[in-house]
């Protein structure tokens, strides 16, 4: 089947953009390469970074460290609070012993209804405190671990949001990541076209900077046809794990013949 006429769309980094017929190249249409996940990383405490540690465009593996808080602060109100749970648990020993005493007594009839019932209450009441300080603790074991940014996954840094020694809110955008191992293309196709393209498939598409051609596989297609287009969207999938590719770089879909011109094929 010869696409060179039927794939009408470009893609761009973090989007799909229509573009006019006549803009294509005589192989096929125009596109963007971009990541197969990217985020953008937010501070979860109240703190100043102590460290970043890895430069934009650096590679790091999935659990590597990226950015290191100040914790000296949190550490601090964990103490306190490991020490209110240990407070609170010599309570409520104190609470039940002392019930187990007021019990035996009652049984002889030395003590009365009003006491047992005092001390049912003391150790209910110790129970609850114990409770609200052991989630209090729990939370700054949280923020603590918190004070350490770690990667979801592997890739590279893109761009710093915040520096070192800067001081960021809760919430706050701190770095963008991406994982290049593999790239996508993004097309849109002739709507004639929705019972002809299938998942798995391959295509070829040849990178304008490195002048290469990639072979790469048809991963996603639209459940949906554009009703203004009258196109629906197709994903590839290019391998890139030997990294000399980038994500933004551009290239053009080929037809199902090689072209004479191009540098050997990069199977995934």
């Amino acid at each position: 089947m010869n696409f060179r006429n039927v794939f009408i769309a470009a893609v761009c980094f973090g989007g799909v953009l229509t573009a006019p017929a006549a803009s294509l190249e005589e192989d096929g249409p125009r596109t963007v390469l971009f990541p197969l996940r990217h985020a953008v990383l937010s501070s979860q405490v109240e703190s100043s970074i102590n460290r970043h540690q890895h430069q934009e465009g650096e590679a790091f593996q999935e659990g590597d460290v990226l950015i290191q808080f100040d914790d000296s602060a949190i550490r601090q109100h964990l103490l306190r609070s490991q020490a209110s749970t240990r407070e609170a648990e010599a309570g409520l020993e104190y609470a039940r012993k002392n019930r187990e005493t007021v019990a035996d007594l009652f049984k002889k009839g030395i003590q009365g209804q009003q006491e047992l019932d005092r001390a049912n209450l003391e150790v209910e009441v110790a129970e609850a405190r114990l409770l609200g300080m052991q989630a209090a603790q729990k939370l700054n074991e949280k923020e603590l671990a918190d004070c350490t940014i770690r990667a979801p996954f592997s890739g590279r840094v893109v761009r710093k949001l915040a520096q070192e020694h800067e001081f960021v809110r809760v919430g706050q955008q701190v770095l963008q990541i991406l994982d290049d191992k593999t790239l996508l293309a993004a097309l849109h196709v002739d709507s004639a076209l929705r019972n002809q393209v299938k998942l798995g498939e391959t295509r070829r598409i040849r990178i304008d900077e490195t002048g290469t051609v990639h072979t790469g596989k048809i991963t996603q297609i639209s459940a949906e046809v554009d009703s203004g287009s009258r196109t629906f969207e197709i994903k590839i999938s290019i391998d890139n794990t030997d990294g000399r590719l980038a994500a933004g770089m551009s290239g053009v879909l080929l037809s199902e013949t090689p072209s004479p011109a191009a540098k050997p094929e990069t199977q995934p």
